[in-house]
């Protein structure tokens, strides 16, 4: 986050680093961020990616995903599980297999 200020100034021959090239900085940095969300929200209004919000699916549940892309963003999502039946009901599969961590398996 400090570089691209330092090159705007440079691009303008500036000595000091002003908040109009921090201001920039932060402007495309949140825009580069919001590219991902931004295409899934224009493919679901054309109907390209069709979530259902009502009835019931087996191996199927509501998340809630964090993406870390600059600036952290929480976007709800359908979780789409392989399901199973199994011995002990319920599994994590990557607690089980430790590939989670603790923060991830907190819920479970």
């Amino acid at each position: 986050m400090i570089r691209k200020p330092i090159t705007y100034a440079n691009q303008e021959k500036e000595k000091l680093v002003t908040s109009s090239h921090i201001e920039r900085a932060i402007e495309e940095r949140y825009y580069r961020s919001s590219l991902i969300q931004e295409r899934v929200r224009e493919m679901i209004s054309k109907g390209i990616i069709k979530i259902d919000i009502s009835g019931v699916a087996v191996g199927q549940v509501n998340g809630l995903s964090v993406l870390q892309m600059g600036i952290s963003r929480s976007v709800s999502r359908a979780v789409l599980l392989p399901a199973s039946a199994g011995e002990k009901g319920v599994v994590n599969v990557e607690r089980e297999a430790e590939m989670s961590g603790p923060t991830h398996t907190k819920a479970c």
